[in-house]
């Protein structure tokens, strides 16, 4: 396999002195630009997280989940299937039932990767069938304008709490907690479960309990945020990196059961978990049952309330870890040897390979394996039905997403 290093470009001479060794400047000098954003990036004491109020849409969105909790309205929670998804559906619905002192109807559903990504039509209308009339949509929802008036047809109202692109202006038939808002936001590099934790904030300083201790930071879900952040494989900068931190702070002194009884199903240590861990090693067990089918063990795995409750769910995930471990190894062994095998392989600069029998639950995964693999960009595509659905992979810096895009 041919790989190209690329050099990261030397400190620029004008930067002022972040550490007096030249070579924690060096390394500062990657990551921040002034000796204040140096010192903040070093400093490990625990702090309370920056103004929720300033992400756009927080007040309104804050506002109007208030309003539902003093009512006692129907809320409904949708997430996604995958870490960040799963974790930022878990905060919200802990920090919901926390707030309304458990007296708030909360429905929760995650789609199974046969729905697709994004909001689901056929849940909306189960929702609303439950007498839902606030739907909160997490990890998902930018790009879903039709569902979310298909929401507002069905009489509920929509926050969308979303990290990813917005393609076009929002709708004004929901309200829109996202970074993509504000070009200038601290808050871009989020994923969907560090934007949960700052809901989870606005809300507690508005004068609502979600969290340990009375109008503060709910630090006791800043753990649930880490994985999705982690996972997600965000931008371990500013404010991510105060979440993280403070995350594996909490998870090492005061694991939740259903961490600690996953931790330790995989010899892990819950005192002595670090970032790596959690990119490695809990991210993609908590992925591993919406890979296979339905991520809601997962889900229920976060929100056991004790260790007991939380072991049937720690068989379920690592059995579908291994699952998708042993699936996504076949089939990227037999996808690479069929792309060496055509003619003229090594002049292709992009790898196309459909197989009918790959789930879609595990194209990302192998096209990741593939791209590294065969070193160019690749798109893996499994049959469903009469259509081809899949995940496509970078390799070289080249931006695949945009040349998709025409």
């Amino acid at each position: 396999m041919n790989l190209r290093w690329i050099e990261p470009a030397p400190p620029p001479s004008h930067l002022p002195p972040l550490h007096p060794d030249p070579l924690l400047h060096a390394l500062l000098a990657r990551r921040v630009s002034t000796p204040a954003e140096a010192a903040d990036f070093l400093d490990r004491s625990q702090r309370p997280l920056p103004d929720p109020f300033a992400l756009p849409g927080m007040a309104a969105a804050v506002t109007r989940l208030r309003c539902a909790i003093e009512a006692g309205e129907t809320v409904a929670v949708f997430g996604d299937y995958d870490a960040d998804g799963i974790t930022s559906a878990a905060i919200a619905t802990l920090a919901l039932r926390a707030a309304s002192a458990g007296a708030l109807p909360v429905l929760v559903e995650l789609p199974k990767r046969t729905d697709g990504y994004g909001l689901n039509p056929d849940a909306i209308c189960r929702f609303a069938a439950d007498g839902a009339s606030l739907l909160l949509a997490l990890d998902c929802g930018s790009s879903d304008h039709d569902a979310l008036a298909l929401a507002r047809s069905l009489g509920l109202d929509a926050i969308v709490v979303d990290h990813h692109e917005l393609h076009g202006p929002p709708p004004a038939n929901a309200t829109f907690v996202s970074a993509r808002l504000d070009p200038a936001s601290p808050y871009r590099g989020l994923s969907a479960a560090g934007l949960a934790l700052l809901l989870a904030t606005g809300l507690a300083r508005s004068g609502l309990d979600v969290g340990d201790g009375p109008g503060c930071d709910p630090v006791g879900l800043a753990d649930l945020a880490m994985i999705g952040i982690v996972a997600d494989v965000s931008d371990l900068r500013g404010v991510a990196r105060t979440i993280v931190r403070d995350g594996l702070r909490r998870a090492r002194t005061a694991p939740r059961p259903g961490l600690t009884a996953l931790l330790r199903g995989m010899d892990l240590d819950p005192a002595k978990l670090d970032s790596r861990q959690v990119a490695r090693r809990v991210g993609p067990a908590l992925n591993a049952p919406g890979r296979r089918a339905d991520p809601t063990p997962a889900f229920d795995l976060l929100l056991a309330g004790s260790a007991l409750g939380a072991n049937g769910y720690v068989a379920e995930v690592l059995a579908a870890l291994e699952w998708a471990r042993a699936e996504r190894t076949r089939h990227a062994g037999e996808q690479a040897a069929r792309f060496r095998a055509s003619p003229g392989w090594e002049g292709r600069r992009v790898a196309v390979l459909a197989a009918d029998d790959c789930p879609s639950g595990i194209t990302g995964s192998v096209a990741s394996h593939l791209a590294a693999d065969l070193a160019r960009p690749v798109i893996v595509l499994g049959r469903h039905g009469d259509h081809l659905r899949g995940s496509a992979r970078s390799a070289g810096g080249f931006d695949i997403g945009s040349a998709l895009q025409g």
